[in-house]
Formats: C-alpha cells, structure tokens, sequence
C-alpha cells in the first residue's frame, strides 16, 4: 500500500486543530480548569503559513521557522520564540509584550506598529526590519543588531540598548526617553 502524499490542505486542516487546542488552553486559565493544549511548535517549519490574528499566546515557538509568515495582527503575548527564524515575516500590529524573543532572526521583518513592551529582544538580529510606530517600552534590546531598521515614531522609552548595533538606523521621531544606549553603535543614525 502506497502512503497518500501529504498537500498544503492537510498541513492547514492539522495546524487549525492545534491552534483550536491551543485557543482552549488559554481560555480554561482564566478558569484555572485546564483544557486543551498549550501549542509547542518549537523547531516547527512554518515558512509562508498564514497565521494573521491568531491567539499564540504563551505559544512555545523556539528555533521554529517562521521565515515570509504572516503574523499581522497575531496575539504572541508572552510567547517564546528565542532563536527562532522569522526573516522577512508581517508582524504588523501584533502583540508581542513580555514574549522572549532573544537570537531570533527577523531580518527585513515588519513589526510596524507591533506592541513589544517589555520583551527580551537581546541579540536579536533586526537588520533592516520595519519597526515604525513600534511600542519598545521597557524592552531589553542588549547586543540587538537594528542595522539599517526604520525605527521612525517608535517608542524605545527606558529600552536597554546597550551595545546594540544600530548603524545607519532612522530614529526620526522616536522617543528614547531614558533609553540606555551604553556602547551603543550609533554611527549614521538618522533622527539623532
């Protein structure tokens, strides 16, 4: 017997079933009855998956590969994503606060508008990525790599920079209140 190949149909129809088993788990907190499944999709490869406004909150999502997904307007909040691959992802509007979010590779992402408040962003590579508008209050950006990023009307307001690289990035507008930019690279900056 021959084994049926798999289609895009069916990786859709299975990763809806975890996402509704995940759904239920952060609703029975609330309740503090415990139903469904926390969703682990840690080293999971989810290039190109639409994921727009999905509740992946608390989702475990270490080393996945998120590279080109769609995430726009996505609940991530608390989520764990260290080291994961989002190169080139649509995070616009999403809600990132408190997610750990360290090594994660998010290269020409668009975080437009994206609220991460108090997430762990150390060492994340953010070169050239699209953070205009983005809520950085409180985020620990140590040794983040923003080359290049549009940072434009961002608020990075008691933000940790310290040595992060953020050579050539636009800060037009931003607001660095108590930012700490201790050995910061900060050579080309726009908006300084």
């Amino acid at each position: 017997m021959t084994a049926r190949k798999l289609t895009m149909r069916d990786y859709d129809a299975a990763l809806e079933l975890v996402l509704d088993a995940h759904e239920k788990w952060v609703k029975s907190l609330k309740h503090k009855r415990i139903r469904g499944r926390q969703l682990d999709l840690s080293d999971a490869d989810l290039q190109y998956a639409n994921l727009q406004g999905a509740n992946l909150k608390g989702a475990m999502l270490t080393l996945a590969n998120l590279d080109d997904a769609d995430l726009g307007g996505a609940d991530l909040v608390g989520a764990m994503l260290n080291g994961a691959v989002l190169v080139g992802a649509d995070l616009r509007d999403a809600a990132l606060m408190r997610a750990d979010i360290q090594g994660a590779e998010l290269q020409h992402a668009n975080l437009g508008n994206a609220d991460l408040w108090k997430a762990n962003l150390s060492g994340a590579r953010l070169i050239n990525a699209n953070l205009k508008g983005a809520m950085l209050t409180l985020a620990n950006l140590q040794d983040a790599h923003l080359r290049g990023a549009s940072l434009q009307d961002a608020s990075l307001a008691y933000a940790d920079l310290a040595r992060a690289n953020l050579r050539g990035a636009d800060l037009h507008s931003a607001d660095l209140e108590n930012a700490d930019l201790t050995r910061a690279n900060l050579k080309n900056v726009k908006g300084l």
